[in-house]
């Protein structure tokens, strides 16, 4: 079931979410490649909260 639920949000994600696409997106491209000073230091706290929040909620589990 979850599967399901992931694959369907993935593809609303890369075909129907509204905004530019990620080519587009300067925000985007500086948070995935890595150039972090270039970007508000609370959006890459969120960005790497995203990583490390499933981590500390599920522990070992993943």
């Amino acid at each position: 079931m979850y599967i399901i639920v992931w694959a369907m949000l993935v593809l609303y994600v890369l075909l129907l979410a509204p905004g530019a696409g990620a080519a587009d997106d300067l925000l985007f491209k500086n948070l995935i490649t890595g150039n972090f000073q270039q970007v508000d230091p609370l959006v890459v706290m969120v960005f790497s909260f995203f990583r490390t929040f499933p981590s500390i909620v599920h522990g070992n589990d993943l």
